[in-house]
């Protein structure tokens, strides 16, 4: 499933309401959130007996997001730790390339194998080449946040069955979703990098677990991640789990342009698209979507509200829905703008009493649906005109004790 849409028009907060329910019916859950915005979902959860945490990454454990750990094998651990390396320089020359996987496979061979003994093989080899790379790559390790994949492995075996967790990196440094890969700042490469890793780690810590225990993996940000030729790769493999091993995936980007790579639509089963108004922006809203790029479909996408977004579902039919959160209270633990945002208060005892309803997904509590007619865009529906189909998207919430007015 894929969320995309300008920033402030509701595709946060979608997201956000559909882990609330996932989590509400049990199943178990794994957000990688750069920015933090499901935190306030996390206290949330909590307060009603689910499990749910926070994991700043910025506090790991070195090590964590080593690629060296993520493999089973001799072979997976070089093709891990060598994307990883790509991600980290782009375009290297046939020299580097080179040194770069001869001091992989000599590493990857050890009992202990990581990136940073990467970096002092490098450092340590014959050749201009291994000794150029292996300074950029030193200099690179000593940044904010690269000790997460720089280090040696360590940190205990983190247990996600039947829990609700959110992966923040704080600090991370993302480039602007226009810029090429070519101009990236080396803080921007390794942001990058770090969120391709804690995507690759929440893929394979739920790949663990039972086969029978519905999972999902949401990754916020994910265009940084599906634009690069190794994150496209990804997308496969997690979707290859949703059939074999009982596992969803929720992508949330503002850059459409960058799901539209084809190993990325054809695992796509389902996309909410929230206002866009850039010209380029719209035309790949449109190609995701699989309609026509008519001046009255761009017209519509560009005049959506916030809250209102198009929806094609799996047979590839398409019309415009509302987004209900039914009440100001949820609204305000899920609003994700930082002058309106609640405080870190959780609800009141007294009001424990009247949130016990729809824990279990059904018409009441925080039960969400679709309403309304079927007409919308062409794309397997007979009406072709996006403004008729208009359906709502419900969620009903509890209430937070001394909640600021929206």
């Amino acid at each position: 499933m894929a969320i995309t849409g300008e920033p402030g028009g509701g595709k946060t907060t979608l997201a956000l309401l559909l882990i609330l329910q996932l989590a509400l019916r049990g199943v178990t859950v794994a957000v990688i959130d750069p920015k933090g915005d499901a935190e306030p979902l996390v206290r949330l959860l909590a307060h009603r007996g689910r499990r749910a945490r926070v994991l700043p990454l910025g506090s790991a454990a070195a090590g964590l997001l080593d690629p060296f750990s993520f493999g089973d094998d001799l072979a997976e651990r070089r093709t891990m730790a060598a994307e990883t390396l790509r991600l980290l320089l782009p375009g290297m020359s046939e020299e580097r390339e080179s040194a770069m996987i001869q001091a992989v496979g000599a590493v990857a061979a050890a009992e202990k194998p990581s990136l940073g003994q990467v970096v002092e093989h490098l450092e340590a080899a014959d050749g201009a080449a291994s000794k150029n790379l292996g300074a950029v790559l030193r200099s690179m390790s000593e940044m904010r946040l690269a000790r997460l994949c720089f280090a040696a492995s360590g940190g205990d075996r983190i247990d996600a069955a039947g829990w609700t967790t959110v992966f923040t990196l704080a600090g991370l440094t993302l480039p602007d979703s226009g810029l090429k890969r070519d101009d990236y700042s080396y803080e921007q490469r390794l942001s990058v990098a770090l969120l391709y890793l804690v995507s690759q780690f929440a893929r394979r810590l739920l790949n663990g677990m039972d086969r029978r225990i519905p999972k999902a993996i949401v990754l916020d940000e994910a265009w940084a991640v599906t634009s690069t030729p190794q994150g496209a790769k990804l997308i496969p493999e997690v979707s290859r789990m949703g059939r074999s091993r009982n596992t969803a995936l929720i992508l949330v980007s503002q850059n459409a342009a960058d799901l539209l790579n084809e190993q990325v639509t054809n695992c796509l089963s389902a996309v909410f698209a929230f206002r866009s108004t850039e010209r380029a922006e719209v035309a790949s809203v449109m190609s995701l979507l699989g309609v026509d790029s008519s001046e009255e479909h761009q017209a519509v996408l560009r005049s959506l509200g916030n809250g209102e977004c198009v929806f094609r579902d799996l047979d590839g039919r398409a019309g415009r829905i509302v987004v209900d959160l039914i009440s100001d209270d949820l609204r305000r633990w899920l609003d994700t703008n930082p002058t309106r945002a609640m405080s870190a208060q959780v609800p009141v005892s007294g009001q424990r009493g009247r949130e016990q309803g729809g824990e279990t997904g059904g018409s009441s509590g925080m039960s969400g649906g679709v309403t309304g007619d079927s007409s919308g865009m062409s794309g397997g529906v007979s009406d072709s005109r996006l403004a008729n189909g208009q359906q709502t998207t419900r969620g009903r919430p509890p209430s937070p004790a001394a909640a600021p007015a929206p």
